[in-house]
């Protein structure tokens, strides 16, 4: 998987035939701020790369929106993508957007993330929708973020110690 700079990429890769993508691209840009902005009331760098909101490309050529901020084994993890329905090729319209707050599991064998909470996924059909969806998933995390200290949901995950 390729991993690109939001500033550094191309909004066609998500939405394919994006004419007008001023409003779009506004909107994007806010969300990556919020990312940036959820990471630094963290203390760490934003995404993997300390990009803010990044593309993520596929081999097979579908690519995603993708933030988050880690740390002390919580994810506060937020998408926008196209993902393959049926055979379909992975791109949209619709998009799907979530935003989730995971912690990695702790018992003896690591069998990954355990969701703590998340926002409703949305599906949307423009390009306008999806941006403005991916925001507010932000701003959701971001909220969630600052109410709770962040040892509060390693306590809230109920497979903790599992086997």
């Amino acid at each position: 998987m390729e991993i690109i700079a939001l500033s550094d990429g191309d909004l066609g890769w998500v939405f394919p035939g994006l004419h007008d993508a001023g409003e779009v691209s506004d909107l994007l840009r806010q969300a990556d701020a919020q990312i940036r902005l959820l990471a630094d009331h963290l203390g760490v760098r934003p995404s993997w790369t300390g990009s803010g909101i990044e593309f993520h490309r596929l081999p097979q050529g579908q690519t995603d929106l993708f933030g988050c901020a880690e740390k002390d084994d919580v994810s506060f993890t937020v998408g926008l993508g196209s993902f393959n329905r049926g055979g379909s090729s992975g791109v949209g319209p619709p998009w799907d957007i979530d935003s989730s707050i995971e912690v990695r599991c702790d018992g003896r064998v690591d069998c990954g993330m355990h969701s703590i909470e998340e926002a409703s996924e949305r599906q949307v059909d423009s390009p306008l929708e999806a941006a403005r969806a991916l925001l507010e998933a932000v701003i959701w995390l971001r909220n969630r973020a600052v109410a709770e200290p962040l040892e509060s949901w390693r306590q809230r995950d109920v497979l903790s110690g599992h086997h």
